[in-house]
């Protein structure tokens, strides 16, 4: 298991997961599949590496070779701050620790860059330049409840 950021040239990786997990639970989303399927490549481009045209990335986890959980993170109008814009877990890898996994690479990226949160491209290096997300703080702040 490994939760790494997919890079620019995987996009038709996103979007196979994207359009399954449309697919599947298609209830979890303000979209269809039938909308989505017929995105173009540079409207997939931009959801992989953007958010509302600011910088952004979407992280997965993968778990046996395959990407089975997937979770989109980007910067905001507000300096400082981030938002996760959607998340979901394949139902073979539920309750394996994927969302876990994921909201804690999350909070890492955001707080490794979040000083270059006012100044995008450097956000935006950031961000694609950690591919691998070291977790950690995420496990003591789940223990807390």
């Amino acid at each position: 298991m490994a939760v790494r950021a997919l890079l620019a040239d995987e996009v038709s990786d996103f979007k196979a997961m994207r359009l399954r997990a449309l697919s599947v639970d298609p209830q979890a989303f303000c979209s269809t599949r039938e909308r989505e399927a017929a995105f173009d490549e540079t409207t997939w481009q931009s959801r992989l590496t953007s958010f509302e045209s600011r910088p952004g990335t979407v992280l997965v986890d993968v778990i046996d070779g395959e990407l089975l959980a997937m979770l989109g993170v980007g910067c905001t109008q507000v300096h400082g701050q981030a938002t996760i814009w959607g998340m979901w877990v394949d139902p073979v890898a539920r309750r394996r620790g994927s969302a876990r996994r994921l909201l804690g690479a999350a909070f890492r990226l955001v707080r490794s860059a979040r000083s270059d949160f006012a100044h995008p491209r450097s956000a935006s290096s950031e961000f694609s330049r950690n591919r691998v997300v070291p977790l950690g703080w995420i496990h003591r702040v789940a223990d807390r409840r």
